[in-house]
């Protein structure tokens, strides 16, 4: 599991757009098998779609800022 600022680095850099379920999960706090659930609706939460590869599922990092509250970077 990665710590706190590993998490914030990950999701608060601008090169890296997506994010698997189980790296959106530790940064909301809860539990992979919940997210996972979740994700088989289309969205993690309200307003956090999720995007399916094959049976890949990801995430992307400024949908989970703007959960967060803490959009503050130029990426779009």
């Amino acid at each position: 599991m990665p710590t706190i600022d590993q998490l914030h680095q990950l999701i608060y850099d601008p090169l890296v757009r997506f994010v698997s379920i189980a790296v959106a999960a530790d940064f909301l706090g809860i539990a992979k098998s919940t997210a996972y659930d979740a994700a088989h609706t289309g969205e993690l939460c309200e307003g956090v779609p999720v995007v399916r590869i094959g049976r890949r599922y990801l995430v992307a990092t400024a949908h989970l800022r703007a959960l967060a509250g803490t959009d503050d970077t130029d990426d779009d």
